[in-house]
């Protein structure tokens, strides 16, 4: 009697039938996945704003900021970075019910030990930034009336599905402000799911997506 069983072509056409199914399905699946995180980071940086306007309704000021400097991370760059100071937005008066809320989801794969490193970044306009546990530090008078005209008087920053800061388009790597670098690289979606550019939110401005 003849045994039944699979040919070999019949097994090829199989495999190759899921290989294009598995190639269709996890591209689709990983920009899904960006596609969430986006959204998520933006659900956060909306919380965190409306923490920082309830403070300022509190205060007449907004958080202390502080900053975490670039030799802390791999690489040792020399431009400091802008953080939001925590305490602040949760102590005495919790305006915001967690600290997780101000962590950047896409600086999180880095892994920086410092907890600042993996929060986002908080460039209030002030020409002199308020001392921190980490120090203070100076913005230029040409910086702060760019930052204050474009962007009012504060902005929150996630490096966006590239993982970096970027303050000009096509840059590949964290960079500080530099000549024009308040014309901020923003992240667009329409430019690919991971592309360069980070996503904002600032007192003129609400989920900036594109420049």
């Amino acid at each position: 009697m003849k045994k039944k069983g699979f040919t070999l072509i019949e097994l090829l056409i199989v495999v190759a039938i899921i290989a294009i199914l598995a190639a269709i399905a996890v591209p689709n699946f990983l920009e899904a996945q960006v596609r969430s995180k986006v959204s998520r980071q933006n659900a956060n940086m909306r919380t965190v704003a409306t923490a920082m306007e309830s403070y300022m309704v509190e205060y007449n000021r907004y958080p202390i900021s502080t900053y975490v400097p670039f030799d802390n991370f791999p690489g040792g760059f020399g431009p400091s970075m802008w953080k939001i100071y925590p305490g602040e937005l949760t102590t005495p008066i919790s305006f915001i019910s967690s600290d997780a809320a101000m962590e950047d989801i896409f600086r999180l794969p880095h892994s920086y030990t410092n907890p600042l490193a993996n929060q986002i970044m908080y460039l209030p306009s002030l020409m002199y930034a308020e001392s921190g546990p980490y120090g203070g530090g100076l913005q230029n008078d040409n910086t702060y009336r760019l930052q204050l005209r474009r962007y009012g008087l504060w902005v929150i920053r996630s490096a966006g599905p590239d993982l970096y800061y970027q303050n000009q388009p096509g840059d590949k790597q964290d960079y500080g402000a530099g000549p024009g670098g308040w014309n901020l690289a923003a992240y667009d979606p329409t430019n690919g799911t991971v592309s360069a550019g980070d996503i904002y939110r600032s007192q003129k401005r609400a989920d900036e997506t594109h420049t």
